[in-house]
C-alpha cells in the first residue's frame, strides 16, 4: 500500500504527538505522585516532630527510656496522646464499644486515672484504672503513623515501636537541654494507602487524561490542516514539473511566503526561466549556425557552377576566391569546435608561465599593416608590465588578442583611434583595448560575448563577422581564471577590459 505525502506527513505528526503525550502524561503522573508523596511525608515529619517534643517532656520527667523499653503500653499511650492531642478515656457502663454511638457524645473522665501522674499526664502503671479502656487508634491517624513510628536511644539503638531498617526511616532528634537524648524514627511510606490520597491521585490522573485527549485532538486537527496545506503547495511544484516535461516553459509557480517552500518555488521559477532562455538561445544558435555555414557554402557552390558552366574562367583569381570562401568556412567550423569543446569542459589549455604583454605586442605588430591601411592611430602604453607572468597558454592568448584586434578592424570607423594600455595592482594584470567608435548601446554590452550575437544584424557577414570571435575570447579568458567585460570607452567607442591574475614570484624576472 502506497501512502501519499499528505498521509505520511499526517501520520508523522500524529505519531510524534502520541509519543509526546504518552511521555508527557507518564512524566507528569510520576512527578505528581512523587511530589504528593513528598508532601505527605513532610506532613508526617511535622507530626513526628510533635511526638519528639512529647518524648522530650517524658525524658525530662523520667531521666531515661527504661520504662518505655520495659513496658510497651506506655509507648502506645504516648502515640495515642499525640494523635488525639489529649487522652480520651471511656467510662465503663457508658460505652461497650470503642467510640460513642450515633447520637451520643464521648464521655471524657475529668478525674485523673489511678496510677497516672496528674501533673504530667503520664501513666505510672502498666494498665488503666479498673474498668477503664483507652480508646483505639484515632480516626485522625489516616497516615497510619502509629504503626510506623519507632523510638531509638541517643546511639540510634532500637527501643520501642516497629523495628525497620535504618535506611527505610527518617530520624528526628529528641532534644533535652540542647542534647540529643534519643531519636524518633519514621518509616517512609513508599506507597499511598489512604483512600483520600488514592482518590486525589486518581482525580489528578483523570485530569491529565482529559488534557492529553484535548491536546491529541488539537494536534490531529493541526496535523490534518498542515498536511493539506503543505501538499497543496507541493502539488503545485509537481504540476509545474509535469509542464516542464512537456516543454511548456511559460509555466510559473505563484508563491506567497518566504519560507523554504517559497524559496523552492522562487528557485523553480528561475530554473524554468533559464530553461526557456536556453531553449530560445539554442533555437537561435541553430538558425545562426545554419545561416553562417550556408552563406560560404552557397558562394562556393555558385563559384564552382560558374566555372563548370564556363561563365567564369578558370584561373588563379577564381581559385583565390574559392580558397577565401573555404577559409571563411574553415574558420567558422574551428570556432564552433572551440565553443563546443568549451561547453563540454574540454577546452585545451596548456598552462605554463607566459608573458601576456609580450604576446599582445607581437599580435599588434602582426596587425600593423591592416591597422595602417584603415588609418588607425594606435597608441600602446605597457610601461614596465612586459615581464609580468601569468599561468596560461601562449597559443590561446595569441588567439585572444587576434580576435580582439579583428573585432576592432571590423567595427571601427576609418581613421579612428585605438589605445592599448595596462593597469597593475597587487594581484591582477588588467589589459585595456579602447577604440574611438562607433560605440555600443549599454543594453547590448552584456550580450557582446554571447555566441553569434551581432550588434548590427543588417550588416553582411563580410563586415559584421560571424559573431563567434568575442565568445571565443570569453572562453579563453575564463579558462585562464580571469574575466573579460565591455564598457564605454573614454575616447568615444568601446573598451574591452581583460583581467588576469599574476604570478608574483616571477614579476621581476627578465
Amino acid at each position: 500500500m502506497k501512502l501519499n505525502l499528505a498521509l505520511k506527513i499526517f501520520l508523522a505528526f500524529v505519531l510524534i504527538t502520541i509519543a509526546s503525550l504518552v511521555l508527557m502524561v507518564t512524566v507528569i503522573r510520576y512527578a505528581s505522585k512523587s511530589n504528593f508523596q513528598s508532601y505527605v511525608h513532610k506532613k508526617e515529619l511535622q507530626t513526628a516532630e510533635k511526638f519528639a517534643e512529647e518524648l522530650s517532656e517524658y525524658y525530662q520527667d523520667h531521666g531515661d527510656w527504661d520504662l518505655i523499653k520495659a513496658k510497651p503500653q506506655r509507648w502506645r499511650y504516648l502515640l495515642q496522646k499525640v494523635m488525639r492531642h489529649k487522652v480520651k478515656v471511656i467510662i465503663p457502663g457508658n460505652e461497650k464499644r470503642f467510640g460513642p454511638g450515633p447520637n451520643q457524645n464521648p464521655v471524657i473522665s475529668s478525674k485523673p486515672l489511678t496510677g497516672f501522674r496528674p501533673k504530667q499526664g503520664y501513666p505510672v502503671d502498666d494498665s488503666a484504672p479498673p474498668g477503664a479502656l483507652l480508646s483505639p487508634p484515632p480516626q485522625e491517624d489516616h497516615m497510619n503513623l502509629a504503626a510506623r513510628i519507632s523510638l531509638y536511644d541517643s546511639r540510634q539503638e532500637f527501643l520501642a515501636g516497629r523495628f525497620v531498617e535504618k535506611s527505610e526511616s527518617s530520624f528526628i532528634p529528641i532534644f533535652v537541654s540542647g542534647l540529643a537524648v534519643g531519636w524518633v524514627g519514621l518509616q517512609k511510606d513508599l506507597e499511598l494507602n489512604h483512600p483520600l490520597d488514592l482518590d486525589f491521585i486518581r482525580q489528578q490522573n483523570i485530569f491529565f487524561y482529559y488534557i492529553g485527549s484535548a491536546a491529541f485532538l488539537l494536534s490531529v486537527l493541526a496535523a490534518l490542516w498542515l498536511s493539506r496545506h503543505l501538499l497543496k503547495r507541493v502539488r503545485k511544484l509537481t504540476d509545474a514539473t509535469h509542464a516542464i516535461t512537456q516543454r511548456r516553459f511559460d509555466t510559473r509557480i505563484e508563491f506567497e511566503s518566504s519560507d523554504e517552500l517559497g524559496q523552492l518555488a522562487q528557485g523553480f521559477n528561475s530554473m524554468i526561466k533559464n530553461l526557456d532562455d536556453y531553449e530560445c538561445r539554442q533555437k537561435q544558435w541553430l538558425a545562426d549556425i545554419s545561416h553562417e555555414l550556408r552563406t560560404p557554402m552557397s558562394i562556393l557552390i555558385g563559384e564552382i557552377e560558374a566555372l563548370q558552366d564556363g561563365v567564369r574562367k578558370y584561373g588563379p583569381k577564381a581559385l583565390d576566391s574559392l580558397r577565401s570562401e573555404a577559409g571563411r568556412l574553415d574558420k567558422i567550423i574551428r570556432d564552433l569546435h572551440d565553443l563546443s569543446m568549451a561547453d563540454a569542459g574540454s577546452f585545451t589549455i596548456k598552462f605554463q608561465p607566459v608573458r601576456p604583454i609580450r604576446i599582445c605586442e607581437q599580435i599588434i605588430e602582426m596587425f600593423k599593416t591592416q591597422l595602417d591601411l584603415k588609418g588607425m592611430d594606435v597608441k600602446v602604453n605597457f610601461a614596465d608590465a612586459a615581464n609580468i607572468l601569468i599561468s596560461g597558454d601562449a597559443d590561446r592568448l595569441r588567439q585572444l588578442f587576434s580576435n580582439l584586434l579583428q573585432n576592432v578592424l571590423r567595427h571601427s570607423d576609418d581613421n579612428g583611434k585605438l589605445k592599448i594600455s595596462q593597469k597593475i595592482n597587487e594581484s591582477e594584470l588588467i589589459i585595456l583595448l579602447e577604440d574611438s567608435g562607433p560605440g555600443v548601446c549599454l543594453d547590448e554590452m552584456d550580450r557582446l560575448f554571447d555566441r553569434l550575437f551581432r550588434v548590427d544584424r543588417s550588416r553582411s557577414r563580410s563586415t559584421g563577422g560571424s559573431g563567434i570571435g568575442l565568445s571565443i575570447c570569453k572562453q579563453i579568458v575564463q579558462a585562464h581564471g580571469g574575466h573579460i567585460n565591455a564598457k564605454p570607452s573614454k575616447i568615444g567607442g568601446l573598451c574591452i577590459e581583460i583581467v588576469f591574475y599574476k604570478l608574483n614570484k616571477f614579476r621581476n624576472e627578465a
